[in-house]
């Protein structure tokens, strides 16, 4: 048994070793005063910030990460006295706030509040997952971790790499600080802002914004209400509109479009350049626009 506990010393040892050397994003500091965490979540009013929380198995706040765009905070021990600061700053209408699979977020938020706080009360989180799920859809491609090594061309560490048998609570503070604060959270953050640009440049902002996130704490709040969803009628939907997709594409490429669907710019080209269909509306740079619309009357 002794001898045991000296391996696993040492594999702990070696892992937490690893997790030091070229895995901290940004500048990051762990924080165990109240009075300083105060100043941390205070001077994210009016900003846009990244929040993930790290939690016990029952779904506890255990420590919370969060980034702007220079610096990254673990708030932990002592310093989660914090936490209704923090949830001030998830109802400021000024604030934007950021998660990966921000439900969990609402449900843990809300569940933490002592019955103060639900997941519509506060102001809707921008959600890195979604975001890349409306723009690649692809099985496993919406994880944070691969999403970070692939688009942020960075190194990250996995939950089970730092964690020993799932349990967060053995982890020491600095080390949770790099995983959490200078890895989740700074990635998260980044990650947005490459994920926003893509969706403006493809057309598909408005449906991310204007539906999808708005829509998030609803289901965060049935979920945790144990409202069922029918799967079935839901999924009689999915294959309709697919087909529907499908059967508009199949029309599409049989007229010769060759680029994108996704493109607004590609298709725009596409049916005034190349159709030479007449140009009855135009986009604030000049290019002919591909709304529903303009598209129904074209």
């Amino acid at each position: 048994a002794y001898n045991d506990a000296l391996l696993w010393a040492e594999v702990r040892i070696q892992r937490y070793a690893n997790v030091q050397v070229g895995l901290a994003h940004a500048p990051y500091e762990l924080i165990t005063d109240l009075y300083k965490a105060q100043q941390v979540v205070n001077s994210l009013h009016g900003k846009l910030y990244a929040i993930d929380y790290e939690t016990t198995p029952d779904q506890g706040i255990f420590a919370v990460a969060l980034a702007d765009e220079q610096m990254a905070w673990l708030l932990y021990g002592p310093a989660l006295a914090a936490l209704p600061a923090v949830r001030e700053l998830l109802t400021d209408p000024t604030s934007t706030g950021i998660a990966h699979s921000a439900i969990y977020e609402y449900k843990v938020t809300a569940l933490n509040s002592a019955g103060t706080l639900d997941p519509c009360d506060m102001v809707p989180l921008h959600d890195t997952r979604i975001m890349n799920w409306i723009l690649d859809n692809k099985p496993g491609s919406n994880r944070l971790k691969p999403l970070v090594r692939r688009l942020l061309g960075r190194d990250a560490l996995d939950f089970n790499q730092v964690v020993p048998n799932g349990d967060i609570t053995v982890v020491p503070p600095d080390i949770l600080a790099i995983y959490a604060a200078a890895g989740d959270a700074r990635n998260t953050y980044d990650l947005y802002k490459i994920l926003e640009k893509r969706l403006h440049n493809e057309n598909l902002w408005d449906i991310y914004n204007n539906i999808e996130r708005p829509l998030t704490p609803v289901l965060a709040e049935m979920e945790m209400a144990k409202l069922p969803l029918n799967l079935k009628i839901l999924g009689g939907i999915y294959t309709t509109e697919l087909t529907k997709e499908q059967q508009l594409e199949s029309a599409i490429r049989y007229l010769g479009f060759t680029g994108s669907l996704s493109s607004s710019d590609q298709f725009a080209a596409w049916i005034y350049g190349v159709l030479g269909l007449p140009m009855l509306k135009k986009t604030a740079t000049g290019r002919g626009a591909t709304d529903k619309h303009t598209l129904e009357n074209l």
